[in-house]
């Protein structure tokens, strides 16, 4: 995952916490299977670019959020969850970017952009390949 980010002086208001922001946006693709994700900033507003699992190296989402968007996104989270309480796992894309928003909150930063790439693949033929020299 990459993060940039830029220090600021003043704290996120309470509509710019990223964490809240990035977690929903996650969410809402984690069913995809995507391989690939970057989500850009623009004012209030996100733009997120996602490549699914597969060979096709073109973007398969080119998608933009407004505030209200996020806050309808929060909405259907907020009803799965009570519907179907999951065992929690820290490396879902909805958490994963849930992090790195809370990381830049912490740093009363501005979010600029932020990547993440599915590594399940690598790790796992890491495994195998760690696994096979035993």
């Amino acid at each position: 995952m990459a993060l940039q980010s830029v220090n600021s002086n003043s704290a996120p208001s309470a509509k710019r916490r990223y964490s809240k922001a990035l977690r929903c946006i996650g969410q809402s693709l984690e069913q995809v299977g995507l391989k690939a994700l970057e989500v850009k900033t623009h004012g209030e507003n996100y733009t997120v670019q996602a490549w699914q699992k597969g060979v096709s190296s073109s973007v398969d989402h080119d998608k933009h959020y407004t505030p209200d968007d996020i806050k309808k996104l929060e909405q259907e989270g907020r009803a799965k969850r009570k519907s179907f309480p999951n065992l929690f796992n820290p490396l879902n894309l909805s958490q994963v970017l849930r992090m790195a928003g809370n990381y830049v909150d912490r740093l009363r930063g501005r979010l600029v952009r932020v990547s993440w790439q599915d590594q399940s693949d690598r790790i796992q033929s890491n495994a195998s390949t760690v696994d096979s020299a035993r």
